[in-house]
């Protein structure tokens, strides 16, 4: 585009003012983009016993993008008509012509927009976690409950580049977690005991998460959270 107004103003067939005031418009550090997520979710609740209790979840989502570079309207289209109103079929100094250029900005406008459009690069379709809870509803661990949750993530939406290993894997994490609930001898106080444990089997705490446009380094990487152990005490009055 600058190429192409330095052109027409060399030729006198544009003023400086209007060259200035055009190349200006290029001079953005950023643009709109609509993100966009689609999908289904499936929710699954059994009680498998009167104190026992499970709960499945799955979701699928398309994510993406759209409305990609909306500032390009109008004035890309506007440009155009005014660089062929103005072409005197000459040659800029790359040794293509105007209407050369033209093709060639639009088709890396076109290749912009496919790359940052559709899919999220990166982002992981599929997700799914189970989690299941047992109450101690008589005895001596009346108020008792044990429990846990398995996470899983499929691997994210990215092709290998070619020559590369792939380091994409599913992502997996077991929580634990158990708790007490009483009241003191007396007191009208509701206590709740309960220990978690985040990431039991201490797993997947690197993750990759996106290549470079050139295939030749990770981009993203993510570090994920150890083992985490937490106890908690809450008391209701």
């Amino acid at each position: 585009m600058i190429r192409i107004f330095n052109y027409l103003e060399s030729r006198g067939l544009v003023d400086r003012a209007t060259a200035d005031a055009e190349r200006a418009k290029s001079q953005f550090s950023s643009f709109t983009i609509d993100p966009a997520s689609r999908g289904h979710e499936a929710e699954l609740v059994a009680n498998l016993s009167k104190p026992w209790t499970a709960r499945l979840a799955y979701s699928s989502t398309d994510r993406g993008r759209e409305n990609y570079f909306s500032e390009t309207n109008p004035t890309v289209p506007a440009w155009i008509a005014l660089w062929r109103a103005k072409d005197d079929q000459g040659l800029l100094p790359n040794g293509r012509t105007i209407e050369e250029e033209i093709s060639a900005l639009l088709e890396a406008i076109d290749g912009i927009t496919e790359n940052s459009a559709g899919h999220a690069t990166g982002s992981r379709p599929r997700k799914a976690n189970l989690t299941t809870r047992y109450a101690f509803a008589s005895g001596r661990l009346k108020g008792a409950f044990v429990g846990s949750t398995f996470s899983w993530t499929a691997k994210p939406i990215q092709a290998t580049p070619a020559g590369q290993p792939d380091l994409f894997s599913d992502w997996r994490q077991t929580n634990f977690f158990a708790g007490y609930k009483f009241r003191l001898r007396g007191g009208k106080e509701r206590w709740r005991l309960q220990l978690n444990v985040n990431n039991v089997f201490n797993s997947d705490l690197a993750d990759a998460g996106r290549w470079n446009t050139r295939g030749t380094a990770l981009r993203r990487v993510y570090l994920l959270p150890p083992r985490d152990v937490r106890l908690t005490a809450t008391v209701e009055f």
